[in-house]
């Protein structure tokens, strides 16, 4: 039986006593660097855990948690057992309208947007990934949550950078978007985005990783030491609130990043040419950027660039997931065009 209070300069008051009833399941636990080899996963029996899956980062047309109903039971009947999703949503490049989640193409489970300014969080959309993260535990799905994405951090994508809440024309603390690393204001609020989403989505053994940004290195003026220190902090931050010691990881490809101690997973992305060998490229990417770290590794991101049309019997997407496997990375690479390659074909 459970009982809650809420306590506030008015005092305490209990909520009903509920009754929760707990059903044993065979649930590995929480999943960890694994003790006998630091280059895979295992959970807290000591099995290994090997990711298998792709990108659902987003949901397109306004589908909702509907999108993730129908996608995710393809992919668990598949025998997928690994997502990667993004607090990031898109907006339409009209500045002259409105920009909150929902009106662009795409739209993940974003926390602070235009509409709610800093500090303040989108319920609607943390409820979905709430949703969500019950239909993963249902399907034995593991999911990585990327917390930031690049492109808001970006002058020349005009669009977003000047709808984006931090930026110092709309009242927020950087006035470029590298300052977003170094500015006080900005990880304090940071900080706080990060508590909150530990308190609502960290007491779920499917969670395996938390994401703090989704391929960092391409922000204007981008600067590996700034970088490293920002991960430094945020990690480390990110380690003493979590209770449930899930991984974190971050993405592109700086080596400052991936150094870090408080890194546990190295996670790059890659893209190649659809005239390259697919299971070559990835192989050689892979031992590329593996080596030198003697951590996890896997391709957050993988997938032929140009139109995908070209390959509608997925021939790349077969060969990417069979070279990554027998790579010597910890999970098969993360397919990216889920949405207009992978479902439709």
């Amino acid at each position: 039986r459970v009982v809650l209070e809420l306590q506030n300069a008015a005092g305490a008051r209990p909520s009903e006593s509920v009754r929760v009833r707990i059903d044993p399941r065979d649930h590995g636990g929480y999943l960890r660097v694994s003790p006998r080899n630091s280059l895979f996963f295992e959970d807290e029996r000591g099995r290994p855990f090997f990711p298998l899956g792709q990108n659902l980062c987003m949901y397109e047309r306004n589908e909702g948690t509907y999108y993730f109903d129908r996608l995710l039971a393809k992919l668990a009947a598949a025998g997928g057992n690994y997502v990667r999703l993004w607090q990031e949503y898109y907006v339409p490049p009209e500045l002259s309208g409105p920009s909150r989640p929902g009106l662009g193409s795409f739209t993940g489970f974003p926390l602070e947007t235009e509409e709610t300014g800093l500090g303040r969080y989108d319920l609607a959309s943390a409820w979905r990934l709430d949703y969500v993260a019950g239909l993963c535990e249902k399907l034995g799905i593991r999911w990585q949550l990327a917390f930031e994405m690049v492109t808001w951090w970006e002058r020349r994508i005009a669009h977003k950078w000047k709808r984006n809440p931090y930026n110092a024309a709309n009242g927020g603390p950087c006035a470029n978007p590298w300052d977003y690393l170094t500015s006080p204001a900005a990880k304090e609020l940071v900080r706080r985005r990060l508590r909150y989403s530990v308190a609502r989505w960290g007491y779920t053994p499917n969670l395996l990783a938390w994401e703090l940004w989704n391929e960092v290195d391409n922000m204007d003026e981008f600067s590996p030491e700034a970088n490293a220190a920002w991960h430094r902090e945020m990690a480390f931050y990110l380690k003493q609130i979590d209770p449930w010691r899930h991984l974190v990881t971050s993405s592109w490809r700086d080596p400052k990043m991936f150094s870090l101690p408080e890194i546990d997973i190295v996670q790059a992305h890659s893209y190649w040419e659809p005239q390259y060998d697919t299971a070559e490229y990835s192989w050689q990417d892979t031992d590329y950027l593996m080596r030198p770290f003697g951590k996890p590794f896997f391709f957050g991101e993988q997938g032929i660039e140009g139109p995908v049309s070209v390959d509608p019997e997925g021939r790349h997407f077969h060969n990417a997931l069979w070279a990554t496997t027998v790579s010597g990375a910890a999970g098969a690479g993360m397919y990216w065009w889920w949405h207009n390659y992978i479902e439709p074909y």
